[in-house]
Order: C-alpha cells, then sequence, then structure tokens
C-alpha cells in the first residue's frame, strides 16, 4: 500500500538534487539527536523502570516516517524536495546517531544490522519512483491525468487501512493499565512537543512553507526502525512504549495535519 502511494506522489515529484542537501536539515537532526532525547530523559521518562526509559529515548530519536512525505501533498504551504531529503537522511543517519544517543543517556551500547534499513528503504523509494517515471514517460497525458485523478480516490482510502491497521494491530499486543497509560501520556508528549517545537522554530524563520514542512516531518516518526532495535537488543519491555507509538503516530500525523491546513 505505501509502494503505491508513494507511487502516486512521485508522478507530479520534481526533485531538485540542488535542494536536497538544505541547511533546515541541522533542525530536525537537533531536535531528534539532543533536544527531544533530553526532554524525554529529564521530564517525561522520570520514575519510569529503565526498560521502559529506554524505549520512550528509542521513540524520542526515531528517524522521520515515511507518512510524512505521503501526507505532506494535502499541506496547501509545504517543501516536498526537504520532506523528501529530511527522510531520507534521517533514516540512514539513524544507523550512526541512535547508538551515539542511547550511549550518551543510557550507557547503552548497541549494533545496527545496516544492510536490511539500506534494502527496504531503497525498496520503497526505487520501485514507486522508476515506475512513475516510466508512466510519465510512455503514458498519455490523458492517461497520466486519468492516474492522477484517481489516486485523489486511493490515497484517502490506502491511509485509512493503514491507519486503522495499525493502531488494531499495536493495541491488541497492550494490556491497558495504569502505568500503560502513563506511557501514553509521555509519548504522545514526545510527538506533540517534537512537533511543536519544529513549528516554533519555523515560525522564527519566517515562510509558511518551511513552517509546515518542518512540523508535519517531525510529527512523523519511523516507529518500525526503533521497535525492531529494541526487540533484538534489549528486554521486552523496551518495546511496550514504541508499541504504544505506533498506535498514536498516525493520530498525532492527523492532528498536525489539521492544525496546519488553518
Amino acid at each position: 500500500m505505501i509502494l503505491l502511494m508513494l507511487f502516486f506522489n512521485f508522478l507530479d515529484l520534481k526533485i531538485e538534487p540542488h535542494r536536497l542537501l538544505r541547511k533546515e536539515l541541522f533542525i530536525t537532526f537537533f531536535l531528534s539527536i539532543v533536544i527531544m532525547p533530553s526532554i524525554m530523559y529529564f521530564v517525561l521518562s522520570v520514575g519510569f523502570e529503565l526498560s521502559y526509559r529506554m524505549g520512550l529515548l528509542l521513540v524520542a530519536c526515531a528517524p522521520s516516517g515515511i507518512m510524512g512525505i505521503i501526507l505532506i501533498r494535502y499541506l496547501t504551504y509545504s517543501d516536498y524536495n526537504l520532506a523528501f531529503s529530511n527522510f531520507l537522511f534521517s533514516t540512514f543517519g539513524s544507523i550512526l546517531f541512535i547508538p551515539i544517543v542511547l550511549k550518551i543517556f543510557l550507557g547503552q551500547t548497541i549494533s545496527i544490522e545496516m544492510r536490511p534499513i539500506i534494502v527496504q528503504t531503497a525498496i520503497l523509494i526505487v520501485i514507486p519512483f522508476l515506475a512513475a517515471r516510466f508512466v510519465n514517460r510512455f503514458f498519455t497525458d490523458k492517461q497520466v491525468l486519468w492516474i492522477k485523478k484517481t489516486s485523489n480516490y486511493v490515497i484517502p482510502s490506502l491511509i485509512f487501512l493503514i491507519i486503522s491497521t495499525s493502531i488494531g494491530s499495536a493495541a491488541g499486543q497492550l494490556k491497558w493499565d495504569l502505568t500503560l497509560l502513563r506511557l501514553s501520556v509521555s509519548v504522545v508528549g514526545i510527538y506533540l512537543l517534537h512537533a511543536g517545537l519544529a513549528y516554533f522554530i519555523g515560525s522564527l524563520i519566517g515562510r509558511k512553507e518551511l513552517k509546515n514542512t518542518l512540523t508535519f516531518i517531525s510529527s512523523s516518526r519511523n516507529c518500525q526502525i526503533v521497535l525492531a532495535l529494541a526487540i533484538l537488543n534489549f528486554s521486552p519491555l523496551t518495546a511496550v512504549p514504541i508499541v504504544i507509538g505506533i498506535v498514536f503516530h498516525h493520530i498525532t500525523n492527523a492532528f498536525w495535519l489539521w492544525m496546519l491546513q488553518k
């Protein structure tokens, strides 16, 4: 479903290589590597046992999620080049910065298997990109226009399926009690604060496209990557805050999408 949605997005994609390496990427990296892990460790996770704190830390420094570059097309003012480059650089950069963050805050070291991340990301990006280029090159303008119009109905349906499946699957793994409710508040706090700080920084810079883009890509986290790291390296309890993150990930995305359209 994600491949299909990216295909529809790439039909209109006009990547400008000179706009991929941007100074604004330092903002999202600084938030993910320094600010949010610090807020999580010294404020949001106080009182939880070490395994839960580790899981919350992984949520705080998770790379940007792919839904950020899918849903950003629904923002009236946005910078797709920045969103796309942030997704690529944060995904591959997480291989380096997540172990550093864990070492600094918890004194824990982990090894990240690079090949699955590289292969998965390449498949997600390259296949729909090439398919979109093929359609634009060999299909008639009328056929391409029909595909684009169809996407206006297909994409919302696929998003609904992904959201309902993700939330239903993740929620089914949790047995709700007071501790999980407290963890949920902390996880939602991470999502809202991360995007809220990006909104504030973007507002200081001034351009609406940049403010909206920084906010939205900061609200989208790739919990699947950090969930795999938690399962492979730590106790099962470490995965609990991350699973909660999967439940609230799409909800907070929808919240910021609604807020930024005002």
